[in-house]
């Protein structure tokens, strides 16, 4: 049961994060909506898959390539956090109708 409770979790907390930086990126960046989607998408699914990559294969990695993941994740973090007050403040500059 527990296992099912945590898949769950991590799928609404990932979803909602997708959702809120997709629309975030797309208000920082008012440009072709169709790339900016797919974008932001691969970034946040890349994310997700990178650090399950790391976490199953944490002793079989070199230093250097852990080092290179832990950056590359950290970065998308970043950017994450970046557009979802993208998003955030869109929201909050919108009168309520």
């Amino acid at each position: 049961m527990y296992p099912i409770l945590v898949t769950i979790s991590l799928l609404l907390v990932a979803g909602s994060s997708i959702y809120m930086s997709v629309y975030g990126l797309m208000a920082v960046f008012a440009g072709n909506a169709p790339v900016i989607i797919c974008m932001g998408l691969g970034m946040e699914i890349g994310k997700v898959l990178t650090v399950a990559h790391l976490y199953r294969n944490w002793p079989n990695l070199k230093r250097l390539v852990r080092s290179l993941y832990i950056l590359i994740i950290s970065v998308l973090v970043l950017l994450t956090s970046i557009e979802v007050i993208g998003f955030l403040s869109l929201s909050h500059a919108r009168p309520k109708n």
